[in-house]
């Protein structure tokens, strides 16, 4: 009985960790978690990253609604205004299937057209987007290109319109963070995709 006792013993005491090695082991995974950590969490979780991914997946499901249900959609991107205490977000609004979306050149015009909501077809569609999303301190809109602006939008409100025949805008929507980086979502016309691109690109570039 003694020398079978011994020897589960041994097995017991071979096929164990000891102390110092089970310490050893929590100190390597604290280090790890501790230089990695931080970093995953940059990469995935920052603020900019988030407002990205939500303005890729809404211009898809615009893209998509707007062919279902036969109707003109736009993204409104509205820039930050401290004198109206206006925070930079974005939303989404709609309007009939045959409203037409004309050139602007002149700079004039343009604001003019931006501050005349009310004069609109278009208003907040909540089945898409229920409230509008604010960008996170730090996140700003740089600009907006779009093929009918003769300039890029820095001020005021920017749209980029959806069409029923499954056509969008050829539009860039231009981010920068606190770090002055800067990211351009590059909106393709036909297919709805967006190219998510870092730096300022500007529209002309792209267009063949």
């Amino acid at each position: 009985m003694d020398i079978i006792a011994t020897s589960q013993a041994r097995i017991c005491k071979k096929s164990g960790f000891s102390l110092v090695e089970i310490l050893v082991v929590l100190v390597l995974i604290a280090l790890v978690v501790s230089v990695g950590g931080p970093r995953l969490l940059k990469t995935f979780g920052s603020p900019s990253k988030k407002i990205v991914r939500n303005l890729v997946v809404l211009t898809k499901q615009i893209h998509n609604s707007a062919k279902l249900k036969n109707r003109t959609y736009r993204i409104v991107i509205e820039f930050q205004n401290l004198e109206k205490k206006i925070p930079q977000r974005f939303y989404v609004e709609s309007a009939g299937a045959n409203y037409l979306v004309e050139p602007v050149k002149d700079q004039k015009y343009k604001r003019s057209i931006i501050e005349k909501d009310e004069e609109s077809p278009f208003s907040p569609d909540a089945s898409i987007m229920k409230k509008p999303i604010e960008l996170p301190k730090g996140i700003n809109f740089l600009a907006v290109e779009t093929e009918n602006y003769e300039a890029p939008v820095t001020e005021g409100k920017a749209y980029v319109h959806f069409f029923p025949q499954g056509l969008i805008e050829r539009s860039i929507i231009k981010l920068i963070d606190s770090n002055k980086k800067e990211t351009s979502l590059i909106i393709n016309p036909l297919t709805g995709r967006v190219d998510v691109i870092e730096g300022n690109v500007q529209l002309r570039d792209i267009i063949p």
